[in-house]
């Protein structure tokens, strides 16, 4: 069913017949409907949908967060959608299955190089030191980490306030049972809040548990 939010004269989504309205980069469009098949998937179609079932699970905890952030462009789409692309760019195929390469993962754009940012294994979680770079003009706010445990098929996220041109501490897991991987990426926003730099990966750390902290 097609509906009609300004009025008869004016753009549709959904399905009339054999024609289908949408939004597209804040563009209303018109194609043709899908027509089902009985031909079986050709490989490379099978290995397209293995890789975007893969994105999809992989950023689905995620998604909202993402979509908190500021927008890239007036027209862009949502973060969430844009990450699948971007991830699936960083797969790699061992042979039987698609993996996900977490040093080449970036789960959002922006603005490249305004700032770095180190990991470092420390008792039961890491530490970590940002540096804002010195050419930029415009003051880091925040520093967002999305932390992935592949282990537990889990995302935390942390944030941090910039002091100056730095921002560092602590990420401690309290509760993790035993020993495990976390791979950790970066975002930052600016102090005005309309834009984030691009997502980069910080590192792999291992999470070493301990007596929880008092």
């Amino acid at each position: 069913m097609a509906k009609l939010p300004n009025g008869v004269l004016g753009n549709f989504s959904g399905k009339v017949g054999n024609i289908v309205g949408y939004t597209y980069k804040g563009q209303q469009c018109i194609k043709q409907a899908t027509r089902k098949t009985t031909k079986a998937p050709t490989a490379a179609q099978l290995a397209q949908r293995a890789r975007f079932s893969l994105a999809g699970r992989f950023l689905k905890p995620i998604n909202h967060f993402l979509n908190g952030l500021p927008p890239k462009s007036r027209n862009a789409n949502s973060r969430s959608s844009t990450a699948i692309a971007l991830v699936q760019k960083a797969m790699v195929n061992d042979g039987e299955s698609w993996r996900i390469n977490y040093p080449e993962v970036v789960l959002c754009e922006g603005n490249y190089g305004y700032f770095s940012s180190e990991v470092a294994a420390c008792p039961s979680g890491f530490s970590f030191q940002c540096q804002q770079a010195p050419w930029a003009r415009e003051r880091m706010e925040m520093v967002y980490f999305l932390i992935y445990l592949p282990e537990y098929d889990h995302w935390i996220i942390e944030e941090a306030e910039f002091e100056g041109e730095k921002a560092k501490g602590e990420v401690v897991f309290e509760n993790c049972p035993k020993e495990t991987t976390a791979e950790v990426f970066a975002i930052s926003t600016f102090s005005r809040g309309s834009k984030t730099t691009y997502s980069f990966y910080a590192g792999s750390v291992q999470i070493t548990p301990t007596t929880n902290p008092e």
